[in-house]
């Protein structure tokens, strides 16, 4: 079991949940980044199920190896929003409730009716927001057994 690796424009690096996972109990070597990350996807997706939206979607803002903020995507109680805008995306959920956010990362999950993870790459808008409130690093959920790495500090305003 390997790590996949993809380079394209934002996207750095996805590897495989379970072969991550998988490594980890096996007691092999592992950067301590990678079981982080799956802890903090695993919070991702619990606040993704408790989201009300028709796309479920959590998010976890991390300092470290330390949660400081999780939210699932929110609906809006104002009538003059627009239906495009009319939920606060996840990402921008935590962004509004975190006291400090540069040089953070933000991991993001979306899950489907059935429960089961799905692409979850942050859009251009939550993008911008990520860029402005200075976030190193998104990790986001590809597929059930995908985890994706965007590093946000690459990305130009231009490019989104």
């Amino acid at each position: 079991m390997s790590v996949k690796c993809t380079c394209s424009a934002a996207i750095v690096t996805s590897g495989s949940i379970d072969s991550v996972a998988g490594n980890a109990r096996a007691g092999r070597l592992w950067p301590e980044e990678s079981r982080d990350t799956l802890s903090m996807i695993d919070l991702a997706l619990k606040q993704a199920m408790r989201s009300q939206c028709r796309q479920r979607v959590g998010a976890v803002l991390a300092l470290g190896t330390r949660v400081a903020v999780a939210s699932p995507n929110r609906r809006r109680n104002d009538p003059a929003v627009t239906s495009r805008y009319a939920t606060f995306h996840a990402e921008e959920a935590v962004l509004r409730r975190a006291a400090r956010t540069a040089h953070s990362t933000v991991y993001v999950a979306r899950v489907d009716a059935a429960g089961y993870p799905r692409m979850a790459k942050p859009c251009p808008r939550c993008q911008k927001a990520l860029l402005a409130a200075g976030i190193a690093r998104v990790h986001y959920t590809i597929d059930p057994d995908t985890v994706g790495t965007m590093k946000i500090a690459k990305i130009s305003l231009t490019d989104i």
